[in-house]
């Protein structure tokens, strides 16, 4: 099993790339990253060892630095923000971003020592998230180098620096320090060489010892004491911590050989007894959670709540923060993080909570993420039925190329060969597109404690966000888009167009045989797509209907009277996207499993809008952008059917 121990965010020395200052634009490169391998010391194993980065774009996580949403700050201060990371790429050897300073008349001596080369040198901040050991041995199993490399990082923030840091530095400074879990796969939590057991010389006789496999075990079980014993200091030393308890106190229950659940107890009984002495938080919960996790869940219930009474609940957790203001909630939040906020004025304290002091823009980025979904799943949409999802992986061109039917059987002669059949394919090039809308929740709207605007709008976004695939499938189909051969989806050459004429027995009859009737992309084999249901403007809805309702009038010999479609269509859809071009043109799907109609593409597969928060340079607040990666085309017309009524 993998370690999981707490570490603070840790941070690399690199440099700037030389002749890379665009005075234009006030931007330039820095490498932020070559992976290279450095010393560092780990207080919860009590030893040295060297770390590497991967490169790997898949051990990255490259959002922050990729999407600009990454600080570029002075020094090691957390609270002064000079500029942006824009964007970023990995390299075969190293990692990049590009850097937009700010242009308050405050930085321009920055961006003068940048440009003169004074400045030279910028520091990453990253988090790591899980390590694998690739330690160094001996032949005879023991280790010579400790040695993890980080296959699960994050870069957070590049500040600029006008002295190298100490390439073993760990914490930027007490309101940067956030501690998160990392997983860490030792080598000794696995199988190991081990020295090889002597032989025992025959004539001598020894005392009687355990057998190899036993002394196996034995070691197996010191080893595994040793790393218990780890973990419980490490949770001793994390819970004290959290509690703000004293260096005596951790020590003696280090030395007590408690275990972790008595340790809680104790930390509470002195909580209740001496919170004074052992400067104890208020809001500290001693449980088998994360006090920090439990917390951001009773503030996230609490602001959804408040922005929405009527469609959130709070539970008993976030009633302790009922009457809070966004700003008693950025307080709360820096508190938390270390920051001392007695003395601050309202401004200081957002700025210090929007500028990486604090979890608060986490906080609101995972509000406005719950409502945007909750917005985006409220909608229903019509063309679910019809609608075939395919994952893109990017914004280029792409064919979906659809293979014919496969070929049909041919008898085979006695002692005769089988015949090789041939597949034809087809495709239509294509793409997604990204669209966004964004909301900005300013410094005066949170002193103003305006918060239902900011709650409800990312709602309303995700409703757009749904509407938006709506506007795309109908908008194929109304919009008639041209097929890979030229032609029109609708149209004679493809055998979908009917004569023109209200619903009916007649025309729905015809449209039956032209479903029937379709071939396959080898122009022989008949596909006989049986009609699935009519979709229509809202005005046609009515009559629609009457012709998919398994209803047998009593004069069964007149067709007028006798519903033969019942049995065979579902009920009608009606969409009112169609109302707008036409109100009396209709359509008739076939089933999407058995010939794909239209597609819907999303980047990589994921359906819905995602958010991505950012503090802009010149905006005084914190902005929210949604977007949403989509795009659309027809893949086959033989799944669909259109008459052209115009009443």
């Amino acid at each position: 099993m993998p370690d999981m121990l707490k570490m603070p965010m840790v941070c690399r020395e690199m440099s700037i790339v030389s002749n890379s200052f665009n005075e234009k634009d006030n931007t330039f490169e820095v490498d932020f990253t070559t992976g290279a391998e450095v010393r560092r010391y780990s207080f919860w194993r009590d030893e040295e060892y060297f770390e590497s980065l991967s490169l790997d774009p898949r051990h990255v996580r490259m959002e922050r630095i990729e999407k600009g949403v990454a600080p570029f700050l002075d020094q090691h201060y957390s609270s002064r923000l000079i500029g942006a990371v824009l964007s970023g790429r990995l390299e075969k050897n190293r990692g990049v971003a590009k850097i937009k300073l700010s242009s308050r008349e405050e930085v321009k001596g920055i961006a003068q020592d940048i440009k003169d080369g004074i400045r030279k040198a910028v520091s990453v901040g990253y988090d790591v998230y899980e390590y694998q050991d690739i330690s160094e041995y001996d032949e005879k199993g023991k280790m010579k180098k400790r040695k993890l490399l980080a296959v699960d990082w994050e870069p957070i923030e590049i500040s600029s620096v006008t002295m190298p840091a100490d390439p073993d530095a760990k914490v930027r400074s007490i309101e940067n320090y956030r501690e998160h879990e990392v997983k860490v796969n030792f080598l000794e939590n696995r199988n190991v060489p081990k020295e090889p057991e002597k032989t025992k010389e025959p004539e001598k006789k020894e005392p009687e010892v355990a057998s190899p496999g036993n002394q196996e075990d034995l070691q197996r079980a010191k080893t595994a004491g040793i790393e218990e014993e780890r973990k419980r200091q490490s949770e001793i030393t994390f819970a004290c911590r959290k509690a703000k308890m004293t260096d005596e106190f951790k020590e003696k229950l280090i030395s007590s050989g408690v275990s972790i659940d008595q340790v809680r107890a104790q930390i509470i009984d002195a909580w209740q007894q001496d919170g004074e002495k052992n400067n104890v938080s208020n809001h500290v919960e001693m449980t088998g959670q994360d006090a920090t996790v439990t917390r951001k869940e009773a503030l996230k219930e609490y602001l959804l709540f408040r922005g929405n009474p009527k469609q959130y609940q709070m539970t008993e957790k976030a009633r302790e923060y009922r009457g809070f203001t966004l700003i008693d909630i950025i307080k709360e939040s820096l508190e938390n993080a270390g920051v001392k906020v007695r003395g601050l004025d309202k401004n200081e304290i957002i700025t210090r909570g929007l500028q990486g002091s604090s979890d608060f823009p986490d906080l609101l980025s995972n509000v406005a993420s719950k409502t945007l979904l909750d917005g985006y799943q409220t909608f229903p949409q019509t063309f679910l039925p019809y609608v075939t999802w395919v994952p893109v992986p990017d914004f280029k061109n792409v064919s979906m190329v659809r293979i014919s039917e496969a070929p049909q059987f041919k008898k085979i002669p006695e002692n005769g060969e089988m015949k090789r059949g041939t597949l034809k394919d087809h495709g239509k090039s294509w793409r997604i597109y990204n669209y966004g809308i964004n909301v900005g929740l300013t410094r005066v709207a949170m002193i103003n404690d305006d918060l239902n605007a900011f709650a409800q709008l990312p709602f309303a976004f995700g409703v757009q966000a749904n509407m938006l695939e709506s506007d795309i499938f109908w908008g194929i189909i109304v919009d008639n888009d041209a097929m890979e051969d030229g032609v029109a989806l609708f149209h004679a050459n493809h055998g979908n167009l009917g004569t023109a004429g209200a619903i009916s027995v007649t025309t729905l009859s015809q449209a039956y045989e032209k479903f029937m009737g379709q071939k396959g992309i080898d122009g022989v084999t008949p596909l006989n797509i049986p009609p699935y249901n009519i979709a229509c403007p809202v005005a046609q809805f009515a009559t629609a209907a009457q012709y998919s309702t398994p209803v047998v009038n009593q004069n069964a010999n007149d067709p007028t009277k006798y519903n033969i479609f019942g049995n065979i269509l579902k009920p009608p859809t009606a969409e009112a996207r169609l109302d707008a071009v036409s109100r009396y043109n209709w359509y008739v799907f076939g089933d999407a499993r058995f010939c794909p109609i239209i597609a819907i593409g999303t980047l990589d597969g994921i359906r819905g809008p995602s958010l991505r928060t950012s503090i802009l340079p010149g905006f005084d607040g914190m902005q929210i952008d949604a977007i949403y990666d989509v795009g659309g085309t027809a893949l086959d017309y033989r799944g669909v059917f259109k008459n052209p009524y115009a009443g």
